[in-house]
């Protein structure tokens, strides 16, 4: 089963976005850092490692709150596992991405607003929703289930259900 990690950093009024080509579409698009979790790693240090990896803000794991899990599944098999996290910092924190794989456009500071749309535009909800709903209520500790519907589509569409309370 694979599994990913993100993160959503809040610094005052600003939420840290990257643009990077859509996995689906290849198009670039804006959305928080993110990636899967390599071997060994548990969660919490995959989404630090990705947050400086993509936007080179440096965070400790004890620097996170987990705001959801969210789990893919299609005919009641489990795909995947993902894990977004929060975390604040100063509004002044330098970004300087030093992305190994170079698909990095672009770290910046975005308006909470501006960047609840650009995440709208973002093709892979199970990443999306948990953070559009982060930015919109501060909700943390969310479970959410998205059922993959048709595994052979080129971008893939979701049913999903409110979210429950983890624990």
């Amino acid at each position: 089963m694979r599994g990913y990690a993100g993160v959503v950093v809040i610094a005052g009024d600003g939420v840290l976005m990257i643009r990077e080509p859509d996995f689906f579409t290849r198009e670039p698009i804006w959305s928080v850092p993110s990636g899967k979790i390599e071997a060994g790693e548990s969660p919490d240090q995959a989404a630090v490692r990705e947050l400086a990896e993509e936007a080179g803000c440096r965070l400790e794991c004890t620097d996170l709150e987990l705001i959801a899990t969210t789990t893919v599944a299609h005919r009641g098999e489990q795909l995947s596992t993902s894990w977004t996290f929060t975390a604040a910092v100063d509004p002044g924190t330098a970004l300087q991405p030093a992305d190994p794989d170079e698909l990095i456009l672009e770290a910046r500071w975005i308006p909470r607003d501006e960047a609840m749309i650009r995440l709208t535009r973002r093709s892979y909800a199970p990443l999306r929703e948990p953070a559009l709903r982060y930015l919109r209520t501060g909700e943390l500790g969310l479970a959410w289930t998205f059922e993959l519907i048709d595994p052979a589509a080129a971008i893939p569409s979701f049913r999903w259900a409110e979210p429950e309370l983890a624990g």
